[in-house]
C-alpha cells in the first residue's frame, strides 16, 4: 500500500484540493480525503509496474556469473560451471585428460602395515631367579639356533644341582640292594617279598632321579650339559641359548641384572618372510578368500612390487571400524621391508575376470558435497564439477560406474584451483 505522502509519478500527476473546486468534491471531510489518496496510491502502483515491465522487455537478461557457489544437486538435476580467466587458468597449470575405456581387474585397494610372522619371533629370558654374567650378543647380531646368547649364575641351579645327586646316589644304593637280592633269592637264602621291595625301591628311586634331571633341563641346562657324579657340583651358571635363527632385534639385559623367569633379556626375530596386516571393509569381505594374490608397494621402495599371498582372514568385524583384518604372508628375502611400515596393498581375488569400463586417474578424483567428483572441460576455459560413483580401482586409475563417459576430458591437474573457484 502506497504511504498518503508518497511523491507523485510523472505519469499521473496527483490532483491538490486547491485545484478542484469544492463543488465538484462529493463530499468534504476525513474520510472522502483518505479514499481519494487510495485511490490515487493504487493508480500510482500500476503505473510503476507498467514501467518496470517495459523496462524488462527492452533491458535484456542478468549477465551470467563467473562461477557457482557450489556444485548441482542430483536431485535439481541443474549444471553448474566454473569458468575461470585465461590467466587464472594458465597460473592452476589445469590440464585435461580424456575418459576411456581400460581393462580392469576388479583388484582392492587396500592400506595396511608390515608385521613380524608370530611364528618366527622369539624372546629369550632365563628360567629362573639368578643374576646376568654374561650376554655375548648386540641388536642387529644374526644368530644360529642354539647359539649361546647369554649366561645367569643362579643359586636355584645350584639346589636343583644338589637334589639332582642326592636321587642319583640313593638310585645307585638301590639297585646295588637289588642286586644283592636277587643273588640271594638264586641261593633260597632270602624271600620273595624282600625281594619285591628292593624291586619296588628301586624303581621309585629312578623316577626321582629322573625328575631331578628334568628340573635341571627346565632350568635351561642341555643334556649335555648335566652335571655328573664324578665332577661334582662345578655348574652353577646356565647358558640362554637362541630358540630359532634370525637377527638380535632388542637387548634388555645387562650384566649384573638380577632376573626372575618372567625377565626377557633378548628378542630374535627371522624377517625372512613377514605379515603384511590388511584392513578390509565388511563391504568387501565376502570378495577375499585364502589364497588370494596381493602386491605390496611402499614409500621407502617406490616401483618396487613385493608379492604375497592371502593366508588368513579375521572371523571379528571391528565394530568402531566395520573392518576386519586379513593376513598377507610376504617373502622378504632382501630384507627390504621392515616391520612397522606403512603399505599399500592390491588384493586380486580369484575368478573376478579382467573387463573394459571407462577410467579416470586416481589423482583427477576431488571430493565435493562429501562423495568423490570430478571437474568436465566443456568449453574454452569453462569447467563443470561432476559427482562420480566409482568401481573397483585398478593401480593408479579407477573405475566409474556413473558420473562421466567415455570421451569426457577430466581436469587432471589443477582440480583444486577449480574447486576454490567453485566454493567461493
Amino acid at each position: 500500500m502506497t504511504r498518503p505522502d508518497a511523491p507523485p509519478t510523472m505519469d499521473a500527476p496527483t490532483p491538490s484540493a486547491a485545484t478542484v473546486p469544492d463543488a465538484q468534491l462529493p463530499e468534504h471531510g476525513p474520510r472522502a480525503r483518505r479514499a481519494s489518496t487510495l485511490a490515487l496510491g493504487a493508480l500510482a502502483c500500476l503505473v510503476s509496474l507498467g514501467v518496470g515491465v517495459a523496462l524488462g522487455r527492452v533491458g535484456g537478461s542478468a549477465p551470467t556469473p563467473v562461477s557457482a557457489p557450489a556444485p548441482a544437486s542430483a536431485a535439481s538435476g541443474e549444471r553448474v560451471r566454473v569458468r575461470l580467466d585465461p590467466s587464472l587458468a594458465q597460473r592452476a597449470q589445469i590440464r585435461v585428460e580424456r575418459v576411456r575405456a581400460t581393462r580392469i581387474s576388479a583388484a582392492l585397494q587396500l592400506g595396511g602395515s608390515v608385521d613380524f610372522d608370530a611364528t618366527r619371533t622369539a624372546e629369550v629370558g632365563a628360567r629362573i631367579s639368578g643374576r646376568v654374567t654374561g650376554i655375548r650378543v648386540r641388536p642387529g647380531d644374526v644368530v644360529r639356533a642354539g647359539e649361546a646368547l647369554a649366561e645367569v649364575e643362579s643359586a636355584q641351579l645350584g639346589e636343583g644341582i644338589a637334589q639332582y645327586f642326592s636321587a642319583q646316589a640313593r638310585l645307585i644304593a638301590a639297585r646295588q640292594t637289588l642286586a644283592r637280592e636277587t643273588s640271594l633269592m638264586s641261593q633260597q637264602l632270602t624271600t620273595a617279598q624282600a625281594l619285591d621291595e628292593a624291586r619296588a625301591n628301586a624303581h621309585a628311586l629312578q623316577a626321582e632321579a629322573r625328575g631331578a634331571e628334568a628340573r635341571l633341563l627346565a632350568m635351561g641346562l642341555s643334556p649335555g650339559e648335566l652335571p655328573s657324579m664324578q665332577g661334582g657340583g662345578s655348574v652353577r651358571r646356565v647358558t640362554l641359548r637362541a630358540p630359532i635363527a634370525g637377527e638380535v632385534l632388542s637387548r634388555q639385559g645387562v650384566v649384573g641384572q638380577s632376573v626372575e623367569p618372567t625377565t626377557t633379556l633378548l628378542r630374535i626375530g627371522d624377517m625372512s618372510e613377514l605379515w603384511v596386516l590388511l584392513d578390509v571393509f565388511e563391504r568387501d569381505l565376502a570378495r577375499v578368500h585364502d589364497g588370494d594374490r596381493a602386491e605390496i608397494v611402499c614409500e621407502t621402495w617406490p616401483g618396487r612390487v613385493f608379492h604375497g599371498v592371502v593366508e588368513h582372514i579375521d572371523p571379528v568385524v571391528d565394530p568402531s571400524t566395520r573392518t576386519a583384518r586379513v593376513r598377507v604372508e610376504v617373502a622378504n628375502e632382501a630384507s627390504l621391508l621392515r616391520p612397522g611400515q606403512f603399505v599399500t596393498a592390491r588384493l586380486m581375488p580369484q575368478g573376478e575376470a579382467v573387463r573394459e569400463a571407462p577410467t579416470v586417474p586416481r589423482a583427477a578424483l576431488l571430493q565435493l558435497e562429501g562423495r568423490p567428483a570430478v571437474f568436465v572441460a566443456t568449453g574454452r576455459d569453462e569447467y563443470e564439477p561432476r559427482l562420480l560413483e566409482l568401481g573397483a580401482g585398478d593401480g593408479d586409475r579407477v573405475e566409474v560406474v556413473r558420473g562421466v563417459a567415455a570421451g569426457d576430458d577430466v581436469v587432471v591437474e589443477g582440480g583444486f584451483a577449480l574447486k576454490s573457484e567453485l566454493q567461493r
